[in-house]
């Protein structure tokens, strides 16, 4: 019998070892799992305890990592370094049926291949350097001479993590050629010297191999030096001034073709760091000398891979000079030099009104390479023009003007209803909209977000609390009533445009708050159809962000915990057992 006990221990006992082995497993940290891609070997994917054609991590001591590989049966030590959220690198030893750390990783040698892989799909980053620089290059090893008759060119982009490179073909030398090529910068970091990682775009580059390219810099206040590797990896980089190919970059002091800012916005434009316009298509990103517009809805001009960031930055102005016309005049005018999505950076004049504390109107003239006549009025005949607001999030709901309940008629069609203004809440205005043509019936709700007074005209921007849009509504006093319309520019144009959705004529005597419809909530009133519903989805577009990425989880080691202890109840429980029947 006591052999058959012992015969039990001898059994349970390597399972007791495995379950200790699979609660203190190794994993990779979180900030470097994913899908990456490595020069001559493609895609490969790093889980929590596996990278694609390595093997499965047995055990690691800091960035030290013992991994096993089933189909080989042997370990080899991995050394990663993470160097940014987009870039590892990584020297490994060879394949041994040896399995200590320790003894493995001291076979990796200093000339050992260092191996750098992207992450895929990688959040750009500014790049370390921004302007327009004229440049001379060598794409060979063989000799130094350098192609710098004619001058090639860099060109800022509307998104700082981009430029335009424009290489130029010098005579008698074949090894040159002309090109444009868009870049992408995706990570830098020091190690010694500086570095940069990037993504060259253009029709020819067919394969990231060809597109992914590193670089060593080093850049003063004028000028700078770059080496670029001939692969997707960072090997042969010795120096900014020595590798396959080389660039000596040049900047001119207050050139036109990326003058210096010299002058800053006004405080009600700036004091607020983010704005938008009333379609929530334009996005305003605010700093004392610069500002950036993106398009939310635009198509990217420059389209890297499918699987790669979209930028949506499609204008980017950096205040030049300011035109002092009084000091009272209610619009200011600013000199800016602006440069598109397609890299391309001109001269405008830009317009700010503040029409309320809330509220800016904003005139963007037409781009020329004159800035002493860029503001001149002909220059707004086809001017860009916004109204734009504070975010949502930044701007609490105000009461809305001409509180009561009124009938209406609609001046575009046979239309008619109720505009229901402050009764049920007073930032809210409910609008009862009936059609007896088709016998449609529907309820819009809106939220007073602003409201002011310009002479005979109150002006109110408001908006539906589940989409991002807002309208700008002009109230404006009639022998009848009340005349209410949307106005783009909030400029009380009152020709009746059949295309506009809100056009009515509100009747007076108001009938007050009293005898309303029973309020919109699950159901509308009778026949009605109501966007009600939707009014605790303000923000339906708003992501949620874990901000402890690339930190491993502290559940993690708490769940592992938990394991072990379960797995030593279990263990003390069989050998209590046995004991018992022992004796």
């Amino acid at each position: 019998m006591m052999e058959v006990y012992i015969l039990t221990l001898w059994n349970i006992y390597p399972l007791f070892l495995l379950f200790i082995t699979v609660a203190t497993a190794c994993v990779f940290p979180e900030d470097i799992r994913g899908r990456w891609y490595q020069s001559r070997y493609g895609e490969l994917e790093i889980s929590h305890n596996e990278i694609t054609r390595k093997g499965t991590c047995a055990q690691n001591e800091d960035n030290k990592y013992l991994l096993y590989n089933r189909s080989r049966n042997c370990y080899k030590c991995l050394v990663i370094t993470r160097w940014h959220k987009n870039i590892l690198q990584y020297k490994e030893s060879y394949c041994l049926v040896e399995n200590d750390i320790n003894a493995l990783c001291e076979r990796i040698h200093g000339e050992a291949e260092l191996h750098t892989v992207v992450r895929i799909p990688s959040i750009p980053v500014a790049c370390p350097f921004q302007g327009y620089y004229s440049f001379k290059y060598s794409n060979s090893t063989t000799h130094n001479r350098q192609c710098e008759n004619p001058l090639s060119e860099i060109r800022a982009c509307a998104d700082d993590s981009k430029f335009k490179f424009i290489y130029r073909k010098c005579p008698g030398m074949p090894e040159t050629s002309n090109k444009e090529l868009d870049f992408q910068c995706l990570a830098t970091w020091e190690s010694g010297e500086k570095f940069l990682y990037g993504k060259f775009q253009s029709p020819q580059l067919t394969s990231r191999e060809q597109m992914y390219r590193c670089f060593m810099h080093n850049f003063f206040s004028m000028s700078g030096d770059m080496s670029i590797s001939a692969d997707a990896t960072c090997q042969g980089l010795q120096s900014p001034t020595v590798g396959v190919s080389t660039m000596k970059l040049d900047k001119e002091p207050d050139d036109h073709r990326w003058p210096l800012q010299r002058c800053s916005f006004p405080k009600f434009f700036i004091h607020h760091k983010r704005w938008r316009d009333l379609s929530g298509q334009y996005v305003l990103e605010v700093e004392s000398q610069m500002f950036r517009i993106k398009d939310k809805h635009a198509q990217e001009t420059i389209i890297f891979d499918a699987d790669e960031h979209r930028s949506d930055t499609w204008m980017m102005l950096r205040c030049i000079n300011d035109i002092d016309k009084t000091l009272n005049s209610q619009v200011q005018e600013f000199i800016v030099h602006a440069t598109d999505d397609k890299c391309t950076s001109k001269y405008r004049c830009l317009r700010l009104k503040k029409r309320h504390n809330k509220v800016i109107e904003l005139h963007i003239g037409e781009a020329v390479d004159d800035r002493f006549s860029v503001c001149s009025d002909s220059q707004f005949l086809n001017a860009l023009k916004f109204i734009i607001i504070q975010n949502h999030k930044h701007m609490k709901p105000t009461s809305c003007p001409q509180k009561g309940s009124f009938r209406f008629a609609d001046k575009a069609s046979d239309c008619e209803g109720q505009f229901i203004s402050g009764c049920r809440m007073s930032d809210e205005i409910e609008i009862q909209h009936y059609c007896p043509k088709t016998s449609r019936r529907s309820v819009d709700i809106y939220q007073c977000l602003v409201s002011w007074q310009e002479d005979n005209v109150r002006f109110v921007i408001a908006h539906h609390p589940s989409r991002k849009s807002a309208k700008c509504l002009a109230y404006v006093e009639s022998a009848d009533g009340i005349d209410v319309h949307e106005d783009e520019f909030c400029r009380d144009r009152l020709s009746v445009i059949t295309s506009r959705k809100i056009n009515y004529a509100l009747f007076k005597p108001a009938d007050g708050c009293g005898n309303l419809l029973p309020p919109v909530g699950s159901a509308a009133p009778n026949g009605y159809t109501s966007d009600r519903d939707n009014n605790n989805n303000e923000y339906p577009d708003k992501t949620k962000h874990n901000s402890a990425s690339g930190i491993i989880d502290a559940g993690s080691n708490h769940s592992s915990t938990q394991t072990i202890s379960l797995v030593w109840l279990f263990s003390l429980t069989i050998l209590s057992k046995v004991i018992q029947s022992i004796r």
